[in-house]
């Protein structure tokens, strides 16, 4: 909550006031940008965006060049609003490179003020320097249940045209969270994709060990997710080099075995993941033995660290409780 008495930044103020009638009822388009911007709820928040993808997609089949609100090209609206047809008019209209660069683009970013007026009771995206492939998996992550498999099958779309170099760097949105921050909350099959889309990178490593504005790296994500399949995804991450966070601290003053709470059984369970998980990697085997006991090592010794803090806040607590 904010402070009694603190002013928020206008979120709206994004809104081109050139086209405001002079009784002050702002035109079509002006309302349909405001009615976006107050969505609350992912279903508002995809309908919402439905009048804004016909538009874009048209004007992008007969190369017109549009100033899009928001900074949101074709592909931004498109996923927004869960429409795998225009996604396909887009596939079968556009040249691959030309989609590609659109994948690269970050939509609109918003001022640290706006950002706290925009998410503040809101389970949508904000516009946050994200790109489209992004907003896409967010959405997959925290859409409610009637909507995941529409969200699903453009994920499946997207991911049929892309390969590996097509997606550029770590794409850090305006919060800190690049794409594995955001991937390390849902599903193991989108952490595998990004996965083998940037293993070859440079930077890869510090990709999936990225810490956001508030210190949060993905394997803290995957820890502290509700996801079902968050113990694949916080063992993926470990195969692929994120055992490096395990001792990191996010703002809070906690390691990401503090929010994934794990006991020997789920060690032992992320061991296995791990191990299967190296065993279909294209690792030679002296080097494949060599990171997985790197691993065993790490998670051990991290585990070895949970354990004694929680034993010593039990102790305490109980000194607290006896205390006359």
């Amino acid at each position: 909550m904010d402070a009694p008495g603190a002013q928020l930044a206008d979120p709206y103020r994004h809104v081109s006031g050139e086209t405001i009638a002079s009784d002050g009822i702002a035109s079509t388009m002006d309302q349909r940008v405001l009615d976006f911007s107050k969505c609350r709820h992912i279903p508002d928040f995809a309908d919402k965006a439905k009048p804004f993808v016909s538009e874009a997609v048209a004007a992008l089949r007969i190369g017109r060049d549009v100033d899009y609100p928001f900074g949101m090209n074709p592909l931004h609206w498109t996923f927004a609003a869960m429409d795998s047809q225009a996604f396909q008019g887009i596939r079968d209209s556009v040249p691959h490179d030309q989609i590609v660069s659109m994948f690269n683009e970050p939509n609109g970013a918003r001022s640290a003020g706006e950002i706290a007026y925009e998410v503040a009771g809101k389970v949508g995206p904000a516009i946050n320097k994200d790109c489209p492939d992004q907003i896409l998996v967010f959405l997959l992550n925290n859409a409610p249940e009637a909507m995941l498999e529409g969200y699903y099958q453009l994920f499946r779309s997207m991911k049929a045209i892309l390969i590996p170099g097509d997606l550029k760097g770590q794409a850090t949105n305006n919060t800190g969270n690049n794409r594995f921050n955001l991937a390390a909350g849902g599903r193991e099959e989108v952490m595998r994709w990004y996965c083998d889309m940037f293993r070859t990178a440079p930077d890869y490593q510090s990709a999936i060990n990225h810490p956001t504005d508030a210190d949060v790296r993905p394997l803290h994500h995957a820890a502290r997710s509700h996801h079902p399949e968050r113990v694949k995804v916080f063992a993926i991450l470990l195969a692929e080099g994120a055992w490096q966070s395990l001792a990191k601290l996010d703002n809070l003053g906690n390691t990401p075995l503090d929010h994934l709470k794990p006991d020997e059984q789920m060690i032992d369970q992320l061991m296995g993941y791990v191990g299967e998980y190296l065993r279909l990697s294209e690792l030679e085997e002296p080097e494949r033995q060599s990171w997985l006991e790197t691993i065993e090592y790490e998670l051990f010794a991290a585990f070895e660290r949970f354990q004694q803090e929680v034993d010593l806040t039990r102790e305490m607590a109980l000194g607290q409780t006896m205390a006359p």
